[in-house]
């Protein structure tokens, strides 16, 4: 079964949407209350935990207009707005450490940035440093708009030594970054893909560990440095802070769920249709939103995302997966999926908020 089939709304009730005004309205960025935000320096923090409430700070922080919330920063204005994840962790712990997020940027006027990071506080006679920068880079090693992963090597504070690894070139639009660290153990995936593994055992007695993430300029350029996000979550031992789709199960799929949704026919006029999450489905089917008239008149664009992809945008009804006419949609041949579970995430933007659905469907 899927995460947040249930529609992760702004608010939808009796045909009204009530539109996010401030990052911390969003429900899946309520991993905001366990953190500080430091903009444009790290001290002092210019959010503090626990007062997110109610805050958005122009072109730093704040929602873009599809609900997705935005760090920005130039250098000549500080060069850094990130947010600094309070809980402290160790790397030996063999409980399971971290972060996730699905972001994306434009690096139209910068050299490079890092967007995450693994910070430690004051060792002895280790200085409060990172363990891990993932960041951006125009150029580097031959290679151009590749996101790279510099991670220590040692303790010495002398050589500092370090190796950066490139974890592939910049996708296109949103994507997924997942970073693990547990049991000594360093994991870096994009878009579900391992792109490095090391052990971390030099590190464990670097007790007090925390995740940053945002914008930090490096280089000439000024930029400024935009980084949107749709998804973030951090998990550490012994946080009772829950993800959104664990705290709320979601239900089971319904003919017929309330509201906008994602439903699927085996026939082009997208009749006896049944929605996408949850189904089994395979050979030609027709994908669509399906809407009443009433809240069909209030959606301005629908943007399907097909397992961590862009696939398409509608700007008029009907809405569907791969275009169509009011008669009939366009076919999706299933069988250029792979086998298993597949991902669609659907966004569905009102002139005043924006519903996003998540539907689990396998091939």
């Amino acid at each position: 079964m899927g995460t947040l089939r249930h529609m992760v709304f702004l608010a939808t009730f009796l045909g009204t949407v009530t539109a996010f005004v401030h990052p911390f309205d969003v429900p899946w960025f309520n991993i905001l209350s366990e953190c500080r935000l430091q903009c444009p320096s790290t001290s002092p923090s210019t959010v503090s935990s626990g007062e997110f409430q109610g805050v958005t700070i122009e072109n730093h922080f704040y929602l873009a207009n599809d609900a997705t919330m935005a760090l920005a920063m130039s250098k000549d204005v500080g060069g850094r707005c990130e947010l600094r994840h309070n809980p402290h962790w160790s790397s030996a712990s063999l409980d399971e450490v971290r972060f996730t997020a699905r972001l994306k940027f434009d690096p139209s006027n910068i050299e490079s940035f890092t967007f995450m990071q693994i910070h430690a506080k004051d060792f002895a006679p280790f200085r409060s440093g990172p363990l891990l920068m993932v960041n951006w880079r125009q150029e580097r090693d031959g290679l151009s708009d590749h996101l790279w992963a510099s991670v220590r090597m040692d303790l010495d504070e002398v050589s500092k030594s370090k190796i950066t690894v490139s974890l592939g070139s910049r996708p296109t639009g949103f994507f997924d970054l997942d970073v693990a660290a547990f049991n000594d153990l360093l994991q870096i995936k994009v878009n579900g893909v391992l792109k490095h593994q090391q052990s971390l055992a030099f590190w464990s007695s670097i007790q007090q560990n925390y995740f940053k993430t945002g914008t930090y300029l490096h280089g000439n350029l000024v930029g400024p440095s935009v980084v949107f996000y749709e998804q973030l979550w951090m998990k550490t031992p012994g946080s009772t802070l829950l993800k959104l789709d664990e705290r709320t199960p979601a239900p089971a799929p319904s003919p017929s769920p309330a509201g906008p949704y994602v439903a699927f026919s085996r026939n082009a006029d997208r009749t006896s249709s049944q929605p996408v999450e949850g189904a089994q489905v395979q050979g030609t089917i027709y994908v669509f939103v399906h809407a009443s008239p009433e809240e069909e008149s209030l959606i301005a664009s629908v943007t399907f995302n097909l397992d961590g992809v862009d696939f398409r945008r509608e700007r008029r009804a009907p809405f569907d997966l791969v275009g169509g006419s009011q008669s009939a949609a366009n076919p999706f041949d299933a069988s250029t999926l792979s086998a298993g579970v597949h991902t669609l995430r659907t966004k569905i933007v009102f002139e005043a908020g924006t519903v996003l659905l998540v539907d689990n469907f396998t091939v």
